[in-house]
């Protein structure tokens, strides 16, 4: 049988609206797009073309907010969104204009602190960010201002970690990051700042084992990585 596929919106007549960042929350589609008019923003749909519209102008006017990094968190939408103030932070939404707003500042004024890599793991989300002290650090949050901190300078100073590749078995959750004397290896966490610590220098000394593909099967957690023997 043939199968049919049809046009919901038109939402730029005139170009491209480049719609993507697809999640769905509370029996809906939010993504972002632009309609030629308002820049990249945050979009919703449910199925319908009456049913398609812009949840919120976040930068205002022909500038883009560009939301990425969607995870649905407490019945709510978080995403990363720049309102053209603060640079690109932390937001959240519950599908309403006036419920579509900052969650905090992490660093303060426009440089922004690009929240990364969010997951929801032991009622907390955890992510990467940039405060513009620390570095790009491992965050967490519980959805409130007060509540979002940094959770470990694992990089001590200015020095970044990138903290990434978020993976969780258990009541554990791995990710690879690099703290300045060991390179980029594997790190683990059980949501706690004293409980965050390197799992193993797979590659001794100052050289990366640079692990990739985190893929947890069974109680074990499955990657790449080179020991500086093996390749």
């Amino acid at each position: 049988k043939a199968q049919t596929f049809n046009l919901v919106d038109d939402i730029n007549p005139n170009g491209d609206s480049y719609p993507s960042g697809f999640v769905i929350y509370n029996d809906k589609i939010y993504f972002d797009a632009n309609d030629g008019t308002h820049g990249q923003e945050l979009w919703v749909t449910d199925g319908t073309t009456s049913g398609t519209q812009m949840v919120k102008d976040i930068n205002p006017g022909s500038g883009s907010s560009s939301p990425y990094n969607f995870v649905v968190y407490n019945n709510k939408l978080y995403f990363t969104a720049d309102d053209g103030t603060s640079g690109y932070e932390l937001w959240v939404t519950d599908g309403t204009e006036s419920g579509t707003q900052l969650v905090k500042d992490i660093a303060s004024g426009s440089v922004g602190s690009s929240p990364t890599y969010t997951l929801v793991f032991k009622g907390n989300m955890y992510f990467s960010a940039n405060d513009g002290i620390n570095g790009s650090e491992l965050w967490v949050s519980d959805g409130t201002t007060t509540g979002t901190k940094l959770l470990k300078d694992i990089n001590s100073g200015s020095g970044s970690s990138n903290p990434q590749n978020f993976t969780i078995i258990g009541d554990n959750m791995y990710f690879i990051a690099n703290d300045g004397n060991n390179g980029t290896e594997l790190w683990i966490t059980n949501g706690s700042a004293s409980g965050t610590q390197m799992l193993a220098d797979i590659c001794p000394g100052v050289q990366s084992s640079n692990p990739a593909y985190l893929t947890p099967f069974g109680t074990k957690l499955y990657f790449d990585a080179n020991d500086g023997t093996n390749g």
